[in-house]
């Protein structure tokens, strides 16, 4: 009798988990403070979400999940245990004012709560969208994949993306982040072609998005590739750095020569970083927008009185060229004693000894032309600071004493050069950096460095990054032109 029934109870079972799955399928909608934008975030068998501008759909369902190596991947099957809402309604007063003096930070939350020990945050805001992953996990895990979707509704957009180049030497994420922007429609966008971000599409309705990330910590940057099966993007991300070697003579960084096929080995409680939309139907208000430095984590520093931003000269552009000088210019004393008083004229409040100051690979070995305490003393009488230039990869080997050094000489900041990467250990450098350099009072100056992803609001002595196409270029090449982009 029992073997009789078990084929109905076997059947039985099966109906009853697929209606308990069809019942568990939800929608929510979450606009931001002005009704122009609407999310519709679908959670069935996977998550997606879809972005509308004034009733018309740009974004069409893209789905998100994370992979993890012992086989789980959240968003797979995904139960909602919670949701909720809430207004985010702030003014929040940078202690080094940035593109406004305050900001008010107002938008709309969405919270989903899943049973299996993870959320969802998404936020819409009267200029942008942005989620994140966050998990409770009591372990450290390694995060093997996520997936990231943009599925562009307008197959008539247009794209400026700055593409990674091939280098023969390296893999395609090591980068200078300092290539033009290629302009293509979004038919010629290929599965081949890798961004890095900031991105910028813009549409056929008008409407302009940026696409970034914010709160970048102990993760790997995202890159955006031509979408394999629609118009639109996917993520893709360096893997975990197993193997490095040194590269380059004069100025030495590591690369990596083997990487995993997972992307970080992290804490099993934590928050991801922000995937973010900036929208704006004038693109002159991408440049206003401040999504980015309010998605960061708030400052952790109590005390920013000794953070005093400002102009800078910087050596290396010239070469240390000068003529016309009773003495012979380099790399020595009366040619740094010559830009104080150059800075001091023109009121410019600090001096940047760029590479050359000191052994690059040592920075307790100085240049045996520069007498250090003379030009110490200079700059402190002329009333201007100095800025130290300094090799990555020899920082990260001497942080803490360089660090302690500088203070006790009373430099004001440093620029970090040469770090071309932004895997998960590279990140990781950034934070270490932003962290002993606040300690000990020096303001930083990141070149070469990865995109902005709001490092600034936690800690606001890291000033400024350089990561353009800039002006250093006339010195070797012909990319830099009046149009270039």
């Amino acid at each position: 009798m029992k073997n009789q029934n078990l084929p109905l109870l076997i059947m039985m079972i099966l109906v009853l988990d697929s209606f308990i799955h069809s019942a568990a399928a939800e929608d929510f909608i979450l606009q931001s403070p002005d009704g122009n934008l609407r999310a519709t975030i679908s959670v069935q068998n996977q998550i997606t979400y879809s972005l509308f501008w004034k009733q018309k759909q740009f974004l069409a369902p893209s789905s998100l999940s994370l992979s993890l190596n012992d086989e789980r991947t959240l968003g797979h099957q995904p139960q909602v245990h919670e949701s909720s809402y809430r207004l985010i309604n702030e003014m929040i007063a940078p202690p080094i004012r940035e593109k406004q003096a305050i900001i008010h930070h107002i938008g709309n939350e969405l919270t989903l709560t899943f049973t299996s020990q993870y959320k969802l945050l998404f936020r819409a805001y009267d200029n942008g969208f942005a989620y994140r992953w966050i998990t409770d996990f009591e372990k450290p895990m390694v995060v093997k994949s996520e997936l990231v979707e943009f599925r562009i509704a307008d197959d008539d957009a247009l794209l400026y993306l700055p593409l990674l180049p091939d280098r023969p030497d390296v893999d395609k994420f090591h980068c200078s982040y300092e290539e033009n922007y290629s302009v293509l429609s979004m038919r010629e966008l290929k599965p081949e072609y890798i961004a890095y971000l900031p991105l910028m599409v813009k549409l056929s309705q008008g409407l302009s998005l940026v696409i970034t990330e914010a709160d970048l910590q102990d993760y790997p940057g995202l890159y955006l590739s031509g979408h394999t099966q629609t118009a639109g993007f996917s993520g893709v991300f360096p893997g975990y750095p197993l193997e490095e070697k040194m590269n380059g003579s004069e100025f030495k960084q590591k690369v990596v020569t083997r990487r995993a096929d997972y992307l970080a080995e992290t804490n099993g409680c934590r928050t991801f970083p922000w995937r973010v939309l900036l929208l704006a139907e004038d693109d002159a208000k991408l440049i206003e927008n401040s999504m980015v430095y309010c998605l960061g984590t708030p400052c952790v520093l109590t005390d920013t009185d000794w953070i005093r931003p400002g102009k800078c000269t910087d050596d290396w552009t010239i070469d240390t060229n000068l003529y016309n000088v009773p003495f012979r210019a380099g790399l020595n004393t009366e040619t740094y004693k010559f830009f104080i008083d150059f800075a001091a004229n023109f009121k410019i409040p600090y001096v940047m000894l760029d590479a050359g100051w000191s052994n690059n690979d040592n920075l307790a070995e100085i240049n045996p032309q520069v007498n250090f305490e003379e030009v110490r003393a200079y700059a402190g009488k002329k009333g201007v600071g100095l800025f130290l230039w300094t090799l990555a990869m020899t920082l990260d080997s001497q942080l803490e004493d360089a660090c302690r050094r500088f203070q006790e000489w009373g430099i004001k900041g440093i620029m970090v050069d040469f770090m071309d990467r932004d895997d998960q250990k590279m990140v990781q450098f950034y934070q270490r950096v932003a962290k002993v350099t606040a300690e000990h009072h020096l303001m930083v100056l990141f070149h070469g460095a990865f995109k902005p992803t709001g490092l600034r609001r936690t800690y606001p002595n890291i000033v400024t990054r350089e990561a353009v196409l800039g002006h250093e270029y006339n010195k070797w090449s012909d990319k830099v032109t009046p149009d270039h982009i």
